[in-house]
């Protein structure tokens, strides 16, 4: 039980740690008054729409396990997993998991737009495929500091 919560609790922290670099390079690619309407910058339009789904499974996961813990093992079990797993996530996540401004989550997020845009373009949706590529180009430029040639 303690090792699936552990297991669980790095996950967890993953996942957390995407939604931050979703939102680190979502800042860094607005500019001032953008920001200042919309303090997320473009996190929304750069997350990956898989990102939430598996988020939700992660933590129905979590609390389903800590539930079962409480109902099975009494409080003592319980609080015990509690402390597994906010100790395995706050410790894993320093020393295991990338950081939100790493190139890790960056080459998700390009990759992610870059499938959406043609995802888009072969639906026959170019406002949305033109908006997702116009993205990729400025994330990509903002990240590497050069300019994308397009192939």
């Amino acid at each position: 039980m303690f090792i699936i919560a552990a297991l669980l609790s790095i996950v967890f922290r993953y996942q957390i740690e995407r939604s931050q670099a979703c939102l680190y390079w979502g800042k860094k690619i607005a500019s001032i008054d953008f920001l200042a309407v919309n303090p997320c910058g473009f996190q929304d339009a750069i997350s990956p729409p898989s990102w939430s789904s598996q988020f939700l499974i992660v933590v129905i996961s979590l609390v389903s396990l800590i539930s079962y813990t409480f109902y099975g093992n009494g409080w003592g079990g319980g609080i015990i997993v509690v402390f597994v797993i906010l100790i395995v996530s706050t410790v894993g996540g320093f020393f295991l998991i990338p950081k939100a401004s790493s190139f890790h989550y960056l080459t998700k997020i390009l990759n992610s737009l870059a499938n959406r845009s043609a995802n888009y373009s072969k639906a026959g949706d170019s406002e949305r495929a033109f908006a997702t590529k116009e993205l990729f180009k400025l994330l990509f430029e903002t990240a590497y500091g050069k300019s994308y040639q397009e192939d």
